[in-house]
């Protein structure tokens, strides 16, 4: 597509992000981009395991002339533009589930006999925290997603809503399958000569200290990592 082609497409998409943006949630900033050819790839390894300022995603469009739309203070542009530039080399699949214009609150037990019918369903995850006794694939009830379901196997998920509606008369609007990064360990770096903060790592390391507890279920202990001692800090799981 020519640029004019690409603008027409954002004008039409960015009238139907605004209408359903929660424009007055002080959370919230909308951002898109229409590219005629997906950015370089190393864009979102940066994205995803680094902090990325907006003011870099603006000079990146630029650079690009890639045409874009944004609402408030356009950090939205910045997982926009990440997005466009993943490769999908590793991924999965998570299904969403709609209920316009927004879904009724439905009851906890009701929430965890779908989700444990989810975890049936071949290659799917985190539909239920069976530790908590949490139905994680419900989203608080704030916009039209009723649910998504995770999973590495798509061919089968997609009977999942009709299958939901007639076993629990649970209802819905509508589905869209998503291929995603969730679960693909993206974000960590393997090739490294130092620690970043707000950066994530995967490593051998010889633990040397025995672990300690403070209170608040934190556990503590010492490790060597190129000869040198670090402390790593272990957090009870939200």
């Amino acid at each position: 597509h020519d640029i004019l082609d690409c603008e027409d497409i954002a004008e039409h998409a960015w009238k139907i992000v605004i209408q359903d943006a929660r424009i007055d949630d002080e959370k919230t900033n909308p951002g898109l981009i229409v590219a005629r050819e997906r950015p370089d790839a190393s864009f979102y390894m940066q994205a995803v395991r680094s902090v990325v300022s907006l003011d870099t995603v603006l000079e990146k469009i630029r650079e690009l002339q890639l045409v874009h739309r944004f609402a408030k203070n356009g950090r939205g542009l910045i997982g926009a533009l990440s997005a466009l530039s993943w490769p999908a080399e590793r991924s999965t699949y998570e299904l969403i589930v709609y209920d316009a214009p927004a879904p009724p609150v439905l009851p906890y037990d009701l929430k965890r006999k779908v989700a444990t019918f989810a975890d049936q369903f071949a290659g799917t995850f985190n539909n239920f925290d069976s530790e908590n006794r949490h139905a994680a694939m419900f989203p608080s009830p704030r916009t039209p997603v009723l649910c998504g379901i995770r999973t590495s196997d798509p061919s089968d998920i997609i009977d999942f809503p009709e299958q939901m509606s007639q076993r629990f008369n649970v209802n819905y609007t509508g589905y869209l399958l998503f291929q995603t990064n969730q679960a693909t360990d993206d974000h960590y770096q393997h090739k490294f000569s130092n620690f970043e903060e707000l950066s994530s790592y995967a490593f051998n390391a010889v633990v040397s200290t025995k672990p300690s507890s403070i209170p608040g279920s934190h556990w503590f202990f010492n490790y060597l990592f190129s000869g040198k001692e670090y402390t790593a800090a272990i957090f009870e799981p939200s």
